[in-house]
C-alpha cells in the first residue's frame, strides 16, 4: 500500500509543492506549426525538431 504524506510533513522536509509558474516555463510554442509542447516530453521535443511537421494530433 502505498503511503500518503500530509502536506505539513512534506513542507517540514522542504517540499512546497509545484506552482503553475513553474509548469509553465517548460512550455514552448513551436515556430513551425504554432503548438505549444513540453520541452520536457523527449518525443514532443523531437517530433518538433524537425524543419516540416504538421502538430501533434491531441487525444479528446
Amino acid at each position: 500500500m502505498e503511503r500518503l504524506y500530509p502536506v505539513t510533513e512534506l513542507r517540514r522536509w522542504g517540499f512546497d509543492g509545484f506552482s503553475i509558474e513553474d509548469e509553465a516555463k517548460h512550455f514552448v510554442v513551436c515556430a513551425v506549426c504554432l503548438q505549444a509542447f513540453d520541452e520536457r516530453n523527449f518525443e514532443e521535443l523531437l517530433h518538433h525538431s524537425m524543419p516540416e511537421h504538421d502538430p501533434i494530433p491531441l487525444d479528446s
